[in-house]
């Protein structure tokens, strides 16, 4: 076995030594962003506590081989967001932060926008003055934005080129790093902000205490992941699109997280469910594409990338609504607020 790829043997959450097998020889899938000679990948689920994890899993140190300036999160947003259906977005997306998170004034009219707020759960609620935190920042386009609406940001990235990007259209307070080498003061943020990054730690727990370390009382945590248990999860077995083995480690769920926050010193006030369409198609186009190769062309075929655009733009809705109503969408955002300092 590689040196960097080791076998955890215990849950990341509880620590429980017994697990059983959920999806065996994920290699198979084409999902494996890497080949290990001799390593076969599965997904696990704890006998004990029910967290679903990845084994063997790739030591952490060598998560960054994995992104390079192709990354799409490591790109400056420009001139690529500028056309017609873009500006609408953005409209839309003023208007309802306003109504629905304190970024505005509020209208008895932008009561109308309720459904789209699901696209937008993992803005925190605005804190006049406030510091935020964005760990795993990329080339800043978040940062950049909530620094226009009022917050004062700061962000944190382990990649070198993502932090150049970030300072390259402006913003200041990145730095390199990482939840573990933060060295921020006790109490420091208001908010702290983690969208597609939680999923890439080994010891969430560790995590969370650190995190619970950098926020003020009260303050509040905002994490997204994929999640599993959604309906593409469920219909696609081990081609959902949320299996990025070996990056993601754990495969996190609503009673993963809440068991997480009891012991970190967070509640947990919200949870919003969402990537209905969209990731459903994703995992659909993995599975074809793994199980019968003739298909892979026409995923390529313009028509298909189309579908692909349309079906995100539904999501907005009605897809994050029903995602949201039955709590089977491809993503989880929650909010969690810090209620008691731990060691």
């Amino acid at each position: 076995m590689s040196t960097i790829v080791q076998s955890r043997g215990k849950c990341p959450v509880c620590h429980a030594e017994r697990h059983a097998i959920i999806h065996a020889r994920m290699e198979e899938t084409g999902k494996v962003q890497r080949v290990y000679p001799g390593v076969a990948f599965a997904v696990m689920r704890c006998s004990s506590c029910g967290t679903v994890f990845t084994d063997p899993q790739l030591a952490y140190g060598a998560l960054s081989s994995f992104f390079d300036e192709s990354y799409g999160p490591f790109r400056v947003a420009g001139a690529r967001n500028a056309g017609v259906v873009a500006r609408i977005l953005a409209l839309l997306k003023r208007r309802t932060l306003g109504q629905y998170f304190g970024y505005g004034e509020k209208r008895w009219w932008q009561f109308s926008l309720f459904p789209f707020r699901l696209a937008f759960a993992h803005y925190p609620r605005f804190v006049k003055g406030g510091r935020l935190l964005d760990l795993g920042c990329g080339a800043g386009n978040f940062l950049a934005d909530l620094k226009g609406l009022g917050w004062e940001t700061f962000g944190v990235d382990p990649s070198p080129i993502a932090v150049a990007s970030a300072v390259s259209q402006g913003l200041k307070n990145i730095s390199v790093g990482s939840v573990d080498t933060l060295e921020f003061s006790d109490g420091f943020f208001d908010a702290v902000h983690l969208l597609h990054v939680f999923e890439h730690f080994p010891d969430p727990a560790a995590a969370l205490r650190e995190l619970n370390r950098v926020l003020k009382p009260g303050g509040v945590l905002v994490i997204g992941v994929p999640q599993y248990g959604g309906i593409s999860s469920i219909m696609c077995g081990k081609w959902w699109d949320g299996f990025v083995i070996p990056l993601h480690y754990v495969h996190y769920r609503k009673a993963t997280f809440q068991r997480l926050f009891k012991e970190a010193g967070f509640s947990l006030e919200k949870t919003y469910s969402t990537d209905f369409f969209s990731n459903l198609f994703s995992s659909f186009e993995t599975m074809c594409g793994t199980k019968w190769p003739v298909s892979r062309s026409w995923f390529g075929k313009k028509p298909v990338r189309m579908i692909k655009r349309v079906l995100g733009l539904c999501d907005y809705f009605p897809g994050n609504s029903i995602a949201n109503m039955f709590g089977l969408g491809a993503q989880i955002t929650v909010i969690a607020r810090k209620t008691a300092d731990v060691s």
